[in-house]
């Protein structure tokens, strides 16, 4: 397993990589080096001992399916390499696996966060989440070269997501636009161009206030800390959990964002091909047909979103720096 993970650095994405080293070098690693079990010895039963165990210890059947997908890639390239005749895991039985329902909040419920989590750190980057229905690590990935004042469109081009190399804690850095059909372009709305116009004002003031201290490292990125520091996601996630608490509002992950948004499009008639297009769907075969036409094609859902979640931003008090 060693080996194959090894192999595995170059041939695919970062993030990728980060996973199965996550899967191998963790429980995986340890049973089976305690096992002695040699390659060539190895049995369907051996496996499914391994995930007998994994169940017993509280793992999911999703979690496990992981381990299961990196034990098949890894012999099916023993097979290849003609190390062994023939690939054991192929021979075990489906991982049920639980589908996960997803929340989300009615219209009401979003305009009461989006006004609650004004006063927070996080509010640049929950208000334009759930207006666009974007992934944590996409909105974290906006640069300020992805937004077009002139032309009013906002491009999804990066995502920014955190991750162990090499022992080491750090963002991991994704160009979406190589491969991946979440890149797209949508139109920015007058009352989301009001709020980063009062962002860019106030990290001009955070950068006077901190003076030598501010890092600079991250400025072409809009969700940033006072400091300049680039905003973690594990730092998003806690704290929109507890803005949730504090104000006595129904849990939903932060994710539950992007359901918010999708349900409301289709509640309000938006074809469901149109919300693939706007949230940029993987698993839409034709994503990438559209993901680069014109901006006219996002009509109708961006009608939706202006009629139902426009925001009052230019009351906004902006925030004093003490």
């Amino acid at each position: 397993m060693l080996e194959w993970l090894e192999k595995q650095k170059g041939k695919v994405e970062q993030t990728t990589y980060i996973g199965y080293e996550q899967v191998i070098k963790g429980r995986l690693y340890k049973y089976f080096k305690a096992k002695k079990i040699k390659l060539v010895d190895l049995k369907p039963k051996h496996i499914q001992d391994f995930f007998d165990l994994l169940f017993s210890e509280g793992l999911s059947g999703n979690t496990v399916k992981h381990y299961r997908a990196n034990i098949s890639k890894a012999l099916k390239s023993a097979v290849i390499t003609e190390i062994i005749d023939s690939n054991p895991a192929t021979k075990l039985e489906t991982i049920k696996t639980k589908e996960y329902t997803a929340d989300y909040y009615t219209q009401d419920e979003l305009l009461n966060l989006m006004e609650i989590i004004k006063t927070t750190s996080i509010e640049l980057l929950v208000i334009i989440a759930g207006v666009y229905g974007l992934r944590r690590e996409e909105v974290i990935g906006i640069k300020w070269n992805a937004i077009d004042f002139k032309t009013k469109t906002l491009t999804i081009r990066y995502t920014v997501g955190r991750g162990k190399i090499d022992g080491v804690t750090q963002f991991i850095f994704k160009d979406r636009a190589k491969s991946d059909s979440g890149y797209r372009t949508l139109p920015l709305f007058d009352f989301i161009t009001d709020l980063l116009n009062i962002y860019k004002d106030k990290y001009s003031e955070y950068k006077k206030f901190y003076g030598n201290t501010y890092c600079n490292d991250y400025k072409d990125y809009i969700c940033l800390m006072k400091n300049g520091e680039l905003m973690k996601s594990g730092y998003v996630t806690q704290t929109f959990s507890k803005v949730l608490d504090s104000n006595n509002l129904r849990h939903i992950r932060l994710h539950d964002l992007r359901h918010s948004c999708g349900t409301l499009l289709i509640q309000n008639g938006v074809p469901v091909k149109d919300i693939q297009i706007w949230l940029g769907h993987s698993n839409f075969q034709t994503t990438l047909r559209y993901a680069h036409a014109d901006i006219e094609n996002k009509k109708i859902s961006a009608s939706v979103i202006s009629d139902k979640l426009a925001l009052d931003i230019k009351n906004t008090k902006k925030e004093q720096i003490t």
